[in-house]
């Protein structure tokens, strides 16, 4: 071994440095810190996002809730709708029944809620069928009601058998007594009494009326008519041509008035015996006349005319029927020609020929019951035991086109046709008044007579508004008076047009709608601004709000002065004053202040119950006012006093809530002051109805019952014109009938009940044109007046210039 070798074992016997004992060694530490904070943010922003999507919204009570409120409730809240529908009579449609959530829980955000909507009450529902003919009005009317019946009308009309309010009868469109359901359709006729007659009746025009015209009108006002027959080849035959008594005039109950029926151009009649049958065919054609063949047993050539009933060279109208007899070898029959006639008719010159005859109804648009067609053709030969087959037509109609027509047009086409019609009136603006806007069934289609057709007519007051720009307020007044329109004048404010000059209307070059009124602006030039110093910060926004609602379009920057000595919440300064200002200029207003809470901020479409849970949290004095809104949501807020403006100690916030839409009930039958009352409530929160009365001048009418109403039960009334009927018993409105046609004033007397007289006088050539013949020139009543004042109505109508 290698003596100067050392191993390790000398190393560490061998003597160690002073140092070797100092040094130490130290283990290297993991830096946890990053990891920590790293994984505390992560957990952080989890919990956060947790929270965010899994945070649940109170669940308020919907009961009375409208569908769509219930959708708007659950997109502003993150939930979901899952909707069920069922009928049910007590809640009415669209209208929430139940929720599976109760008030009060919490709905997960993205949950689901389910709800049950009313469908209103079932169509199909069976409904028990009362006995109607029992009943009395107020019986069938509280039956329809709480039955919510869909297609029962009543229809009411004079009868002098069955008492007032009596039902006269019913039918149905559809349904029956037995099985009779809720859709079904049903027009019950209910008595008015016996009409009141007067001593006196206006006569109508009955100018080419039928007989049976002429006939059922006499039984109907019981008059005396004498009818008589002449010849007139201008008249067409069974039509009336001359009447004793003019049309529209008036007559005595107890006179007789005499009228003459046409029967149409006279026809001479020739010889006919000698000439074949054929011969005296084309002969009856060319003169229009009506033959009847019998056949009898004669040595003369067969078809040779041996004997006629009417002496030649005597006068028979086209319907009067000629007998012909006619040479035959034996007992056949010769078959008529029997299209054209009636079946009564035709039924009669049949049996006439010993004919057998079946009658078959077929369609076709020819007059009900006219014969269209026969099985064996006119002229042949038959034996006596043959049967002929005669068609008959159904009397189907080719629906004419009405659109475009006159509602008195369309009555005209609809009698021609024996067609029934029914109208319903809808407001325009553009079409002429009682003109036909669409029907139910289109033109040309093939109907039966039965079939119901209803027409669409507009409703308006018949006159184009002009331009009034360039008229003056009293020139627009005498022009509305004249042409009985409703007439309002709105002030406005207008940077561009002078003081008191009219330049705007809501209707121009067109119609005013039935249930609406003429509204015009005038002019009130630019905004005047007074001085606010020393007046409240209440009084200025009541001052704004009165401007705006003219026009004014102004807005208020308000501003905190906190070192005034003026009491707090008055107007300390402003930038205008004393001044004109354009609309929708700006002010800008410093107000008196202590010291300063919260900003207010804006509410609108909040929850109530939030905007409130901000004032308790902040201190902040409050008070919620209900009002109605067609745009918001009930439950949310949609306007307040103070909005992002810092509000001052001692002041309140005023918070508009919603309570939703109004509709109108029925008030038909109802006070005048129960109306009233309901209305005067309703604008107080709110609704802004315009109420405006007319009334009905007719004799024993309780006195201030509503008689109809311009909106319909259910419908919304927010911000409308509410115009109703009221009865009344002791006055009467004379119209005024200047500038009338007399034909139009004699219409609306008579439908007044009212006495008239009439006195024609000469008007100079300048007036003629304003005045034409026929034209009421002045009367000795107008206005209203006492039932037991009025007298004969004396109408001067111009009969034009000399």
């Amino acid at each position: 071994m290698d003596e100067n070798k050392k191993s390790f074992l000398d190393d560490l016997a061998a003597e160690k440095p002073e140092s070797f004992n100092e040094e130490v060694f130290i283990k290297s530490k993991r830096n946890y810190v990053p990891i920590i904070v790293l994984s505390t943010l992560v957990i952080a922003i989890f919990g956060i996002l947790y929270f965010t999507f899994t945070k649940g919204s109170v669940v308020p009570d919907m009961t009375d809730w409208k569908e769509q409120e219930v959708y708007a409730w659950a997109n502003a809240n993150h939930g979901t709708i899952v909707k069920e529908d069922t009928y049910s009579l007590d809640i009415p449609e669209g209208i929430l029944i139940s929720q599976d959530i109760a008030a009060g829980k919490k709905l997960r955000r993205n949950g689901t809620l389910k709800v049950t909507i009313s469908r209103g009450a079932d169509p199909n529902e069976k409904i028990n069928f009362p006995d109607i003919k029992a009943m009395n009005l107020k019986e069938i009317e509280s039956w329809i009601e709480d039955n919510q019946l869909q297609g029962v009308t009543v229809k009411k009309e004079n009868n002098s058998v069955f008492e007032k309010d009596s039902v006269i009868s019913y039918e149905f469109t559809d349904g029956s007594e037995s099985n009779f359901l809720r859709k079904n359709r049903l027009k019950i006729f209910v008595s008015l009494g016996k009409e009141e007659l007067k001593d006196t009746i206006t006569v109508p025009n009955l100018t080419g009326k039928l007989k049976g015209d002429v006939i059922q009108w006499a039984s109907e006002y019981n008059i005396d008519v004498e009818i008589l027959e002449d010849y007139n080849e201008y008249v067409e035959y069974g039509k009336v041509y001359h009447q004793s008594i003019e049309g529209n005039t008036k007559m005595k109950r107890d006179d007789k008035l005499t009228i003459t029926l046409s029967l149409g151009k006279a026809i001479i009649v020739p010889s006919f015996v000698g000439l074949h049958r054929d011969e005296a065919l084309d002969i009856a054609k060319l003169n229009n006349m009506e033959l009847f063949f019998k056949n009898q047993i004669s040595s003369k050539k067969e078809g040779t005319i041996i004997e006629q009933d009417v002496e030649p060279g005597s006068k028979v109208s086209s319907k009067e029927l000629i007998t012909i007899t006619v040479a035959a070898t034996s007992d056949m029959i010769i078959v008529p020609n029997l299209v054209g006639l009636d079946q009564s008719e035709a039924s009669t010159l049949a049996s006439l020929y010993n004919m057998k005859t079946f009658f078959v109804t077929k369609s076709s648009t020819e007059k009900s019951g006219k014969v269209i067609e026969q099985s064996h053709s006119s002229g042949s030969n038959i034996s006596s035991d043959t049967l002929v087959t005669i068609y008959v037509s159904s009397g189907d109609i080719a629906l004419p086109d009405f659109i475009g027509l006159s509602k008195n047009e369309a009555d005209l086409i609809a009698d021609e046709n024996d067609l029934s019609i029914i109208f319903k009136e809808e407001n325009s603006s553009t079409i002429a008044k009682d003109e036909i806007l669409e029907q139910s069934i289109m033109p040309k289609t093939i109907i039966s007579k039965d079939t119901k057709l209803i027409l669409t007519v507009a409703d308006n007051n018949g006159h184009l508004v002009p331009d009034f720009s360039s008229m003056t307020k009293n020139e627009i007044e005498a022009w509305a008076s004249s042409h009985d329109t409703n007439i309002k004048f709105v002030e406005e404010y207008s940077n561009t047009v002078p003081l008191g000059q009219c330049f705007k209307q809501n209707y121009i070059n067109s119609y005013v709608p039935s249930n609406d009124s003429l509204l015009v602006s005038e002019s009130l030039g630019l905004v005047p601004i007074d001085n606010f110093q020393n007046k409240s910060k209440l009084e200025l926004s009541e001052w704004l709000n009165e401007v705006n609602a003219k026009g004014g379009q102004l807005t208020i920057n308000t501003f905190y002065s906190y070192d005034s000595t003026q009491p707090e919440g008055t107007v300390v300064d402003q930038s205008v004053i004393n001044d004109f200002i354009t609309t929708g200029s700006t002010i800008d207003v410093w107000v008196a202040a202590s010291n300063v809470n919260n900003t207010v901020p804006d509410f609108t479409w909040v929850p109530t119950i939030k905007a409130t849970e901000w004032c308790n949290t902040n201190g902040v004095s409050y008070k919620v006012i209900e009002r109605y809104s067609s745009d918001i949501t009930f439950g949310y807020i949609l306007g307040q006093n103070i909005t992002n403006q810092a509000i001052s100690s001692g002041e309140s916030l005023v918070l508009y809530q919603s309570i939703g839409p109004l509709k109108i009930s029925s008030f038909v039958g109802r006070t005048k002051q129960e109306l009233l009352t309901w209305v005067n409530n309703a604008n107080l929160a709110g609704a802004n109805i315009n109420l405006s009365f007319d009334y009905s001048y007719k004799r024993n009418y309780i006195k201030d019952l509503v008689l109809s109403q311009s909106i319909k039960p259910g419908d919304s009334v927010l911000n409308s014109d509410l115009s109703v009927v009221i009865s009344s018993e002791e006055y009467m409105k004379i119209p005024d009938f200047t500038n009338m046609q007399l034909s139009e004033a004699i219409q609306i007397l008579n439908d007044l009940g009212l006495e008239y007289e009439t006195q024609y006088l000469y008007v100079s050539e300048a007036a003629s044109s304003l005045s034409p013949v026929g034209t009421v020139l002045s009367q000795n009543i107008t206005g209203e007046i006492k039932y037991e004042e009025i007298d004969t109505i004396t109408l001067s109508v111009s009969r034009g210039s000399k």
